[in-house]
């Protein structure tokens, strides 16, 4: 199988994500918050009788214009567990051999991805969401 990359928007931005880890794109499902979650999370939901838990991806990240209301939900896996994040928009699904994988340049965001993809003539920081989690307090 090709590897591929889905392509999506949060807020103003723009990303790249291994397709390898998607198990669902969902239309937003109701979300849950509870008082004592972690920081780095907004709540809990609902999929296929399982409660996952919501991971602010767009807080983590400072993207500016995404917030609440996001239409759609990626659910992941991870060495952690399954979880879901909020995403604006799917761009679209290509195969890395379309693209090439660069350096990113630092940002001064609390995280930044070390790699990108160069689709188009449009670069999109390459998400690690493993390492991401990682970073979050337990």
């Amino acid at each position: 199988m090709t590897p591929r990359l889905v392509l999506l928007r949060l807020g103003e931005k723009q990303f790249a994500l291994s397709l390898e880890n998607v198990w669902h794109i969902l239309l937003a499902p109701r979300l849950f918050p509870l008082a004592l979650i972690r920081p780095g999370f907004k709540g809990v939901f609902l999929h296929q009788g399982d409660v996952l838990p919501l991971l602010d991806l767009p807080g983590l990240l400072s993207v500016p214009g995404s917030g609440e209301g996001c239409p759609y939900v990626m659910v992941c896996g991870s060495e952690f567990g399954p979880f879901g994040f909020p995403v604006d928009q799917i761009l679209q699904i290509v195969e890395c051999r379309l693209g090439t994988l660069g350096e990113c340049e630092p940002e001064s965001d609390r995280f930044s991805a070390e790699k990108s993809f160069v689709y188009n003539g449009n670069t999109y920081p390459l998400l690690d969401l493993g390492a991401l989690l990682a970073t979050l307090p337990r």
